[in-house]
């Protein structure tokens, strides 16, 4: 279910990448705004599509740092440790 789940999110993004870029270039190529409007919104919106990949990158390779699942074997395997050592006390 693990890998079937990041196949899924990775193609949800990559299409979502994909349209927005596309769609952004096909607009900045037929719109009526003058070359130099065309030129400033290009030095704006392409780094921040940069930076939305690269957010989403990062998002997605980080470690966490915050435990968010406890396999409940452990936990036990724990708690009858702990509760070897205070009966040796």
């Amino acid at each position: 279910i693990v890998i079937v789940s990041w196949i899924l999110g990775l193609l949800i993004i990559g299409i979502n990448v994909y349209y927005l870029s596309t769609g952004f270039v096909d607009w900045l190529v037929h719109n009526n705004l003058p070359k130099v409007g065309n030129i400033f919104i290009g030095i704006i919106v392409f780094p921040l599509m940069g930076l939305y990949v690269g957010a989403v990158a990062y998002l997605t390779m980080r470690k966490d740092r915050v435990v968010t699942y406890v396999d409940r074997a452990k936990v036990e395997q724990f708690e009858n440790h702990v509760q070897s050592e205070k009966e040796l006390q």
